[in-house]
C-alpha cells in the first residue's frame, strides 16, 4: 500500500508506511535489501548530478565584470579614471 504525501507545491512523494522489519522473515528482509540496493546507485548519481548543477547554478550567480570589480589595476594602461 502507498501513502501520498504532499511536500510543498512542487513535489508528491509516495511513501510506503512503516514496515514492523521484525514481523518479516529473513527471506523477506534479504529480498528488501536486494530491491533497495539499485536505489543507492541511483541517489549516488543523483546527487553528483546536483553537485554539477550547483557548479553550473554558482556562475550564474557572481556579479557582472565592471571596471570597479575587475582585475584591472590603476597602473594598467587605457585605464582612466
Amino acid at each position: 500500500m502507498m501513502v501520498d504525501v504532499i511536500t510543498g507545491d512542487r513535489f508528491k512523494l509516495r511513501m510506503t508506511p512503516e514496515i514492523d522489519l521484525s514481523k518479516l522473515t529473513v527471506a523477506e528482509k534479504d529480498a528488501l535489501i536486494l530491491s533497495l540496493l539499485p536505489l543507492v546507485g541511483q541517489l549516488k548519481a543523483a546527487l553528483a548530478r546536483i553537485g554539477e548543477l550547483k557548479t553550473q547554478l554558482a556562475a550564474f550567480e557572481r556579479p557582472p565584470k565592471t571596471p570597479d570589480n575587475s582585475a584591472r589595476t590603476h597602473e594598467a594602461p587605457g585605464f582612466d579614471r
